[in-house]
């Protein structure tokens, strides 16, 4: 996904995808319940993947030299 989109539109489409999760769990128990909810979890779990791939990436893309190394082994 970094490749095709970019890193900085990469993680906020991660932020979109996560946005999606959080409101299917959100309204699991008004609507579908079980399903919706683990559907919604999983939607999330993608979400934290990309975010965890994604972030570190871009930290050491745009800290300074003498820190890059740093920021990107601290998240």
């Amino acid at each position: 996904m970094s490749d095709c989109m970019g890193r900085l539109k990469g993680i906020f489409f991660s932020n979109f995808i996560m946005w999606v999760g959080f409101f299917m769990i959100l309204y699991s128990p008004y609507k579908a319940g079980a399903p919706l909810f683990f559907g919604g979890c999983f939607v999330y779990g993608i979400a934290v993947g990309f975010f965890s791939f994604l972030t570190p990436k871009y930290i050491t893309e745009t800290a300074p030299l003498e820190t890059s190394g740093k920021l990107g082994s601290l998240h």
